[in-house]
């Protein structure tokens, strides 16, 4: 697990994977805004597969492991 944010150009996430995102100015969503994403291979969404897309994304990071 790590705590450092990649950015999106340099590296994207695996298909299907869920990670946390960050938008800072996302277009039609709150400002500067951190949310559980499903990535797509092309698109990050909000509450899997049929779901709505998080705009903006420049960062993101994989899921922390849980609480043992």
């Amino acid at each position: 697990m790590t705590d450092k944010w990649i950015k999106v150009v340099d590296e994207q996430p695996k298909p299907w994977q869920i990670v946390i995102a960050w938008a800072k100015n996302g277009d039609s969503q709150v400002k500067d805004l951190m949310q559980q994403a499903t990535f797509d291979g092309r698109d990050f969404s909000i509450g899997g597969y049929y779901s709505s897309s998080m705009r903006g994304v420049t960062h993101w990071q994989p899921m922390p492991d849980p609480p043992e």
